[in-house]
């Protein structure tokens, strides 16, 4: 799988240029798109010229609604799947980001200021 070789690469700079939290939100990440995979598609991996904008959207309705993730967090798989689609497209091995027409939902944040 592409976004596992990502990880691998990730890893390797955690500590030179990468914080270790940010390869542990690739790996939550790469835990919800497996369990997306099986669950959906019955496969533990597809190639990258099936990561499209359907798919993005059925991931996206996933994590929101099957799995009940806020906003935010959704947001932020997204975005790692988009800079793994990033790295795919600058290493040619697609011809255009899949994300076009894609639009993140703005998480809501509450301010609770307390009793007056």
């Amino acid at each position: 799988m592409f976004f596992d070789e990502i990880m691998q690469e990730f890893q390797s700079r955690v500590g030179i240029d990468r914080k270790q939290s940010s390869y542990l939100q690739y790996v939550n990440t790469d835990k919800h798109l497996k369990q997306f995979l099986k669950e959906k598609y019955n496969v533990s991996d597809i190639p990258l010229s099936q990561l499209n904008l359907p798919f993005i959207e059925s991931f996206d309705f996933y994590l929101r609604i099957e799995k009940k993730l806020k906003p935010a967090l959704v947001n932020g798989v997204i975005v790692q799947l988009l800079s793994a689609a990033r790295t795919a497209l600058r290493r040619n091995f697609v011809s255009r980001l899949p994300f076009f027409g894609y639009k993140m939902e703005r998480p809501v944040f509450q301010i609770f200021l307390g009793y007056l």
